[in-house]
Formats: C-alpha cells, structure tokens, sequence
C-alpha cells in the first residue's frame, strides 16, 4: 500500500472514526430522473404551460419538491435542459417549436354540440341527398402569395424577388363538391359582400343545371350549400327558393371540404407564379394606385383561373375521405379536436 494511501487513511480515522477507504467512481445522481420526468411531461401537456420556460419549470419542481422526492436543491437549469433532450418521454425528447394559436372557444360545449348535430345531420342525408352537397369558401391572394422560403449556401442571404407596392387582394369564391369535384369559381378585385355572393348562388346553379358530371335526376333537386358564419353570406329570396342551406359548426374549418381546396389552389398560385417568373416581373415594379393597379388585378384573376384547372378532382375526393375518417368519429366522440 502506498504510503500517501496509509496516511489518509489514518486521517479519516481520526477525523471521522471510519477506517475503510471511500468507494471510487462517478457521481451518484441525487434526482429520481424518471420521476422528474414524469411530472415535467404532467406540467407541460396542460396548453397553459406548454410555453413554460426553462426557469419556469424549475420554479414548479422547486414547489412540488417533497411529492418528487427532492429533499435539499433542485435540478439546475442545465440539467432539466438535459432531461427534455432525452428519451424518457415515451422515447422521444421535449423540444420547443412554433406554436399554433388556438381559441379557448374551440373546444366549448356548445361548440361540441353543434359539432355532433352537424355530423349526425349529415349521416342522416339519403344517398341522393348527400350527392348534392356544395361547400363554399373564399380566400384571398396577391402577388406577394409566393414561398417565404429559399435555398442558398450556408452563411449567405436567401432572397425572392417581391413587388415592390403590394396592391390589393383579389378575393376568389369557390365551390366544391364531395361527389364531382370542382364545380366554379368567382375572382373578384374587392372583398366579398353579400351581394357578390348571391351573384355567384346564381351563377353556380347555372354551372349546377348545365353540368355534366351530374346525373339529370339531381338536377331535378334543391342542392344543399354548406357555409360558414361570415357576415356576408345571407342568401337572398330567389337563391332561397333555389338551394338549401346549411351552416358549419363555429370554429370548425376543419369540416369544411373547400378549405383544404383553398390551400391546393393557393399551391397552385405559388407554382405558376415561380414557373412563369418572366411574364410577372413586369408587375413586380413599384407601381401607383390606379389603372397600372387593375392590370395587375387583371394578371391575379388570369392566373387564379388557369390554375383551378391544374387541381384534380381526385384530390377533393381525398380531401372528403380525409375528413370522413379523421373528423366524423371524433366530432360524434364529442373529443376535443385540436388544429
């Protein structure tokens, strides 16, 4: 034995009255990892403190410490950084990313309600009925509906060429149907108002009676539009007497077959606009109000009509099959659906 080893042992003993030598080897941790765990995973699943920061955990563990079983300091800020990085939480690690925006009145019961009415409503429909279902929804575009993101070399700036006056929207009014697709669409320079809308009621049943995908025993029949809350959506008396109607539940775009067709027509927009990149820079100069303005509006609705062309019919019906199987359950569940 060496000598320096003999002589702390006598100095333990002396000091301590323990002659056997201290156990070599790494730390012991002092914190029940598994257990922390499992309360950080509890805290943060509630949406109040889903945006906790890292302080803001370690003051809720410092608060709870006898039920954690933490008996004289709290994990430091590094550690807990350590713990979301491993894979105690069902394999996969905590990590902070953009958060969507959600309405507490989403999920309200009222809302669940009229969820569940609607669905069951809509089951109930005979075959001939459901066949003549239209949504409608409008979104609006511009030429600033391009990607935001670009490739460049790692260190470099990322730049997209951009108009210079952004201009106006033009405002496009839609509908769809779950059974034959696309149906028509309006592209206006201005927003909708209800009287563009009743405009295009009475254009779409033109499109609805002279259309050949649809057999002529449903023509014989009131097609059922189904809309949303907008203000601007009031059906006059001679589009009354046409179509019967129905409105989606409250904060529930996600049943509305025409929202995902927006965003097809809006993907559609932004690949005509990079592939035809030539003929728009023209417009792209700064420009002043006025007629050079309505020429560009004139540019938005040209492209937004030749672009509903390139969406497929069956890509509706996927959108529709998609709603039915993910959606349908749970609104007749009564689950909170979030988005």
């Amino acid at each position: 034995m060496p000598i320096k080893t003999a002589k702390n042992i006598v100095w333990r003993y002396n000091s301590t009255g323990v002659s056997e030598p201290r156990k070599r080897g790494p730390r012991t941790c002092i914190f029940e990892k598994r257990i922390i765990a499992r309360f950080v995973l509890d805290f943060l699943s509630n949406p109040a403190h889903s945006n906790s920061t890292l302080n803001e955990i370690q003051t809720e563990i410092f608060r709870h410490k006898q039920e954690l079983q933490i008996s004289d300091s709290v994990p430091s800020i590094s550690w807990i950084e350590d713990l979301l990085k491993s894979k105690l939480f069902h394999s996969k690690p905590i990590t902070l990313k953009y958060a969507s925006i959600e309405p507490k009145i989403r999920n309200a019961d009222d809302v669940i309600e009229q969820r569940f009415q609607y669905v069951s409503w809509l089951q109930s429909l005979s075959i001939e009925q459901a066949q003549t279902l239209i949504f409608l929804d409008e979104h609006g575009y511009n030429l600033f509906t391009i990607k935001h993101r670009a490739r460049s070399i790692q260190g470099e700036r990322a730049s997209i060429i951009a108009p210079t006056v952004k201009g106006t929207n033009v405002t496009v009014t839609l509908a769809v149907s779950p059974v034959f697709g696309k149906l028509t669409i309006q592209i206006l320079p201005y927003a909708t108002t209800a009287q563009t809308f009743n405009i295009f009621l009475t254009n779409l049943y033109d499109v609805w009676s002279k259309c050949e995908k649809v057999p002529e025993h449903l023509k014989v029949l009131s097609p059922i539009i189904l809309i949303d809350n907008l203000r601007a959506h009031q059906i006059d008396k001679s589009n009354e007497l046409k179509y019967q109607h129905r409105y989606l539940p409250k904060y529930s775009p996600f049943l509305n077959l025409a929202e995902p067709c927006n965003r097809a027509h809006k993907q559609e927009i932004r690949k005509y606009q990079r592939e035809h990149l030539v003929e728009i820079i023209p417009y792209l100069e700064s420009v002043h109000w006025g007629q050079k303005n309505y020429t560009r509006c004139e540019l938005l609705r040209k492209i937004g009509h030749i672009v509903w062309q390139n969406i497929p019919d069956k890509s509706i019906h996927n959108f529709w099959h998609h709603i039915i199987g993910q959606y349908f359950p749970m609104c007749l569940k009564k689950e909170f659906i979030h988005q």
